[in-house]
């Protein structure tokens, strides 16, 4: 996908996000906002929407990814919007895929992607498709960074909670960055 394409999904998204709290509105918490309805790729306006992104504080059962990604996911701040599901509204709204994030905002670091992962025991031909909304989850952490820190990059740290192959990886447009700021193992990002 070309970047170009990537930053008009990030706009778009940066549209449907609520920001609410933070420093500047005299509140320690900020707060992040989604429930947001696409449309399958390269689909007529009028079509029904195919994927649903939204912040959870759910738990989650039965699992619908496996333990490690689960766990992270289920530690990440959910009061605080940093638990993102992307429901698949054509398989009567079951999760998908799922992403967590993190900021530390005196560190001066991008928001770090803590968990990532499409839904286990799939078919091959279904987890592709489900790439789809993860990616869709990843572009909603460009907007949130768009509309927080405007760093322009969120950062993936590949450990056992980003359930992700290489070649996902590649396809997901994730690069290599540099490991400043004390992340160890192999450090990912993700521009727009």
């Amino acid at each position: 996908m070309s970047l170009g394409a990537v930053d008009e999904l990030v706009e778009r998204l940066v549209g449907v996000i609520t920001i609410t709290g933070g420093r500047r509105a005299g509140d320690r918490q900020t707060r992040v906002e989604l429930d947001h309805l696409i449309p399958p790729p390269d689909a007529p306006q009028s079509t029904p929407a195919r994927w649903r992104l939204r912040t959870s504080d759910a738990r989650l059962y039965p699992p619908p990814v496996s333990r490690e990604p689960l766990a992270a996911w289920h530690a990440a701040d959910g009061g605080k919007g940093r638990r993102l599901l992307a429901a698949d509204l054509a398989a009567e709204g079951r999760v998908a895929a799922l992403l967590s994030w993190h900021f530390e905002p005196r560190r001066g670091r991008p928001h770090l992607v803590t968990s990532a992962a499409v839904r286990a025991n799939v078919s091959d031909p279904v987890r592709a498709e489900y790439l789809v909304p993860l990616w869709l989850l990843l572009c909603a952490s460009l907007a949130i960074d768009r509309l927080t820190v405007a760093r322009g990059e969120i950062g993936i740290v590949i450990d056992s909670a980003i359930a992700l192959s290489r070649s996902e990886r590649d396809l997901l447009g994730l690069v290599r960055g540099s490991a400043r700021g004390g992340y160890a193992g192999d450090y990912f990002v993700l521009r727009a």
